[in-house]
């Protein structure tokens, strides 16, 4: 209670931060939609997500494993009478390999999903002094060994030959590293970076013989209070940068892998930043799903944003957030604390959404505005820069003195001509000609 109390003072009054984090937080609201337990997702808390090479997305959660294939959810959960399902329904981690096998990490251990027979396979990993706390996080190196994260060690595991699907899994050694490395992340090297209290480490795996570990600095000039704990690492490929998230910084890591500067900072260290389900978007900004709602920071303007939903209804599932993913389409998840899942698609915003029923034909006029047929109104003139209609016509009616003769509407197809005519039909095959002021009309009925 009183870590949350601190939580939310610092959330709300800024109470001895750095002038960069803004007692108001910059807010930007975006068009997510919800996922939850009504659309048949087990359990709210989505603690990780993953996508396998088939495009499947999966969620661990606090009550059962969920593939989710777009439209409906399958639901894998613990059978204390069965020994081929998930050891365990707690969910804490997830981890698609470099061969695009699927690791489970629950509180009590790790599994491999077998994709052909749909079951589990339980690596049997026991600490000389037995527990060895509940896996955060499972990352592979380059030599194709695990390492397994936990709230109290580290452990490597080489296996003595290859993983294969289908089979039982084969002879392993095991490597321990205690004192709580509470984070690891594998880089596109090969390597291992992650977090032992306070302080970062890198990690050159070794496959036979002993692995080479660096510490690096915690500390800079001007930020003495840097904690590295909880530390996640982003890479951006496509502009040859890498980050490191922190409990209380977001920093750069230089060309050497060790030497890094801080992007961002607070002066206390309390875990405000600490955001183990990170991700990277195509634009280069950082996702940062926290105790205190997503964040998104570009890291070329210095410039932190909090993001808030479009929509009131489910803006309380932005409130605590747990895990980050942008899938192969580019769209992304964000899995809360308790209410399920939050979607955002970027491409979205390209479009701009209005309640007008059924749109039945659009026209590009001569001047570059839309014809708009909507199954609601007679006409209807769409500026497209201004993201408005400027000229609506109810009924065609309006525009005929002889209504009577008209027992149908003309809402199913309206162009303009080359003379500047709009022509206008119907699902009977009559059509009405009319100007821009609505004279010149002219009614032709089919024989």
């Amino acid at each position: 209670m009183q870590r949350l109390l601190l939580y939310l003072i610092l959330h709300v009054f800024g109470l001895g931060l750095a002038a960069q984090w803004p007692a108001r937080p910059d807010t930007v609201a975006l068009p997510f939609r919800a996922i939850t337990i009504n659309d048949g997702l087990s359990q709210g808390m989505v603690q990780c997500i993953a996508q396998d090479r088939q495009g499947f997305l999966w969620f661990g959660t606090k009550d059962g494993l969920n593939r989710y294939d777009g439209y409906t959810f399958t639901v894998f959960r613990h059978d204390p009478e069965d020994s081929t399902t998930v050891r365990e329904s707690n969910i804490s981690s997830l981890n698609v390999d470099r061969k695009g096998r699927l690791w489970v990490g629950t509180t009590t251990g790790v599994d491999l999903f077998d994709r052909r027979t749909e079951r589990f396979r339980h690596l049997p990993i026991r600490h000389p002094r037995g527990d060895w706390g509940g896996v955060g996080q499972i990352q592979q190196d380059k030599n194709g060994d695990l390492w397994v994260a936990t709230s109290q060690q580290l452990v490597k595991v080489t296996f003595a030959a290859p993983v294969e699907e289908g089979a039982p899994l084969p002879a392993f050694s095991l490597r321990w590293y205690g004192g709580g490395f509470s984070t690891v992340t594998a880089t596109r090297d090969g390597g291992i970076r992650g977090a032992s209290g306070p302080f970062a480490f890198r990690i050159t795996p070794r496959h036979d013989g002993p692995d080479e570990i660096d510490t690096l600095a915690t500390s800079a000039v001007g930020y003495p209070e840097l904690d590295f704990n909880g530390l996640t690492v982003l890479e951006d490929s496509l502009r040859n940068k890498v980050f490191g998230i922190t409990n209380n910084a977001i920093v750069e890591f230089g060309a050497d892998g060790k030497q890094w500067s801080v992007l961002y900072a607070l002066h206390q260290r309390a875990p405000v930043l600490q955001s183990h389900g990170a991700v990277l978007d195509p634009k280069g900004q950082l996702w940062l799903p926290t105790f205190l709602g997503l964040y998104r920071f570009d890291p070329a303007t210095r410039h932190l944003q909090l993001v808030r939903t479009t929509d009131p209804a489910i803006e309380h599932m932005a409130g605590i957030m747990k895990y980050a993913l942008l899938d192969q389409g580019g769209t992304l998840w964000v899995g809360s604390s308790g209410y399920g899942l939050l979607k955002y698609d970027p491409r979205m915003e390209r479009f701009n959404k209005h309640t007008d029923g059924s749109i039945r034909s659009l026209w590009p006029m001569q001047s570059g505005q839309l014809i708009v047929g909507r199954s609601s109104h007679f006409f209807n003139l769409y500026d497209i820069r201004a993201g408005k209609y400027l000229h609506v016509v109810d009924r065609a009616e309006q525009l005929i003195a002889d209504a009577d003769t008209l027992p149908e509407g003309f809402n199913y197809q309206c162009i303009q001509d080359s003379d500047g005519y709009f022509w206008a039909t119907s699902k009977l095959g009559m059509v009405i000609r009319f100007n821009a002021s609505g004279t010149a009309v002219r009614v032709v009925r089919p024989p």
